[in-house]
Order: C-alpha cells, then sequence, then structure tokens
C-alpha cells in the first residue's frame, strides 16, 4: 500500500470511490478533488483511499478521510490520518469531519482519535419542477456590500453557533481585511435580494447547493425566505442540476418545515465531530 500526494491522473478512481461510498454530488466531489490538501491510498496500483484537509475559516479545518469497505480495518485509514495532520501549521485551532449517523465504524474511528461529537445536520433535496418566481430584485455581492453581507450572516446564524458552539461563533470580524479579501476570492455565487430599496436577505450557490440562506430579522416572517429559496433553487436548476440540495441543523426545525413546504425531503442525517487543537 503506498500513500502519497492527489494527482489530476487519479481524479476518475477517486471520483468513483466518492460516488460509490458518500452521498456528494458531482459538483460537491469536484470541490473536494480541487482545494486543500488531499492524499489518496493505493493498492496494487489502484485508489482504494483518499484524504482531505481543507481550511475554511483561518485556523479551522474539515477532514474527509475515505477507505474502500473491502479494505478498511488494515490501518489505511489511520495511515492517511497520520499523513494529513503532520502536514497541519502549529496555529491550527480545529478540525471538523462528518459521519452518516448510521456509520457507527466511522465514529468510532473518529472517537478513538480524540474527536468528539458536535452536532447533527439533515440532508434536504429537491426534484422538483421550478418553483414560482419571486418579486424581488436580485444583484451579485460586490466589496461595497461586505458591511451588509457580514451583518446578516452574523446576525442570522449566531445564535445556532451559539447554542452547538460552532467557533468562531461570529464568523465575520469587520475590521479585519484578509476576511473582507476572502469573501471576494470564494469561488461561491454570492446574491442580495431587495424589495424596493430595502434589503430583505442573502444567499449563496455553489454547485448543486444553496448555503447560505438568511434574512435580517427585522424582515422575517414576511414571506422573503421562502422567495429567496425559490429564487436560489430555480437557478440552479435552469443550471441543469438536480436535485438542489441544502443542510440544516437538526434544531433548526422552523427552516426545515420551510423548506419541505416547497419540496424539499431529508434524504440523510450527518453527525459533526470535532477535535479541538491548542485549547491551553
Amino acid at each position: 500500500m503506498v500513500i502519497r500526494e492527489f494527482n489530476e491522473a487519479d481524479r476518475p478512481q477517486t471520483q468513483a470511490l466518492l460516488r460509490q461510498h458518500t452521498t456528494m454530488g458531482q459538483d460537491e466531489i469536484g470541490q473536494l478533488l480541487s482545494e486543500g490538501q488531499r492524499l489518496v491510498a493505493l493498492q496494487d496500483g489502484a485508489v482504494c483511499g483518499l484524504a482531505t484537509l481543507t481550511e475554511g475559516l483561518p485556523g479551522f479545518y474539515a477532514f474527509v478521510d475515505l477507505v474502500s469497505p473491502t479494505l478498511r480495518r488494515q490501518g489505511i485509514g489511520h495511515a492517511l490520518w497520520r499523513r494529513s495532520i503532520a502536514a497541519l501549521p502549529a496555529d491550527a485551532q480545529m478540525i471538523c469531519c462528518a459521519c452518516p449517523t448510521q456509520n457507527t465504524d466511522d465514529q468510532a474511528f473518529l472517537k478513538a482519535r480524540g474527536f468528539a461529537a458536535w452536532f447533527s445536520e439533515e440532508l434536504m433535496h429537491y426534484s422538483g419542477s421550478r418553483l414560482p418566481d419571486p418579486q424581488l430584485t436580485v444583484r451579485p455581492y460586490s466589496d461595497t456590500d461586505f458591511d451588509n453581507w457580514a451583518r446578516l450572516i452574523n446576525e442570522g446564524f449566531y445564535p445556532l453557533r451559539k447554542e452547538n458552539d460552532v467557533r468562531p461563533h461570529i464568523i465575520f470580524d469587520v475590521n479585519d481585511p484578509a476576511t473582507r479579501q476572502r469573501l471576494l476570492s470564494s469561488n461561491d455565487e454570492k446574491l442580495l435580494f431587495y424589495d424596493g430599496d430595502q434589503l430583505v436577505g442573502l444567499a449563496g450557490l455553489i454547485g448543486s447547493e444553496i448555503d447560505p440562506i438568511t434574512v435580517p430579522s427585522n424582515q422575517r416572517r414576511k414571506g422573503y425566505a421562502r422567495q429567496i429559496l425559490a429564487y436560489c433553487t430555480n437557478r440552479i436548476l435552469d443550471r441543469g442540476i438536480s436535485p438542489v440540495t441544502l443542510g440544516v441543523v437538526t434544531q433548526n426545525i422552523i427552516s426545515r418545515k420551510l423548506y419541505e413546504s416547497m419540496g424539499y425531503r431529508v434524504v440523510g442525517k450527518l453527525d459533526w465531530f470535532r477535535l479541538l487543537l491548542n485549547q491551553d
């Protein structure tokens, strides 16, 4: 068995491994194989395992470790893990990883390496036809929108992040130039929604996924979230992508009921685990 860095020649076999053994869509797989540290394990020249370590917010990393089921319990996952964490910078603060709720072996693997259970997320898909078009003005994000974008995201997600101790609780530091630049350079599509001159919400799209979606606190219960979700769903469908995907934290019952009322269905559940670093 050989572990080495991923290269483009590995893409077809690695994509097949991910399609067969995860719920990831093609766009999500493409993004995973294009960012951060990527390692593959090979047995007799064939890809049998993959590990990725991708930085989101500074110091916070998402980890994926996948081994072909027929070759598990042979130390391949552990070898990928050891090689992955060896490359972590000294100031890394956290590693997180998601497992399908039913995959108790994967959860035991993470717990044995110091990960603790964190929170749960329901995966939702929409596979229907176009929804009624909303009567809102939509425009793409620009640098002049940074203050509004940061304010709405911080306001909209602080309660759930605080409840689940998702760090940092406040996502965007409005005084940090690097945060501003990171928003401009990210490869997701960011949209702002207006009713007349009033900003009534925002949303992000990447591939088949809608994330995030939020409405200012003083504009809630007016139907804006429904209109924004309809617009985003249609925009993805119009690109020939189906199903449209999103995730909702288990405690966020109000949002899940809204999504279900518009035709989204729960297709799976993920349990998130985290390993805190440098906590002294």
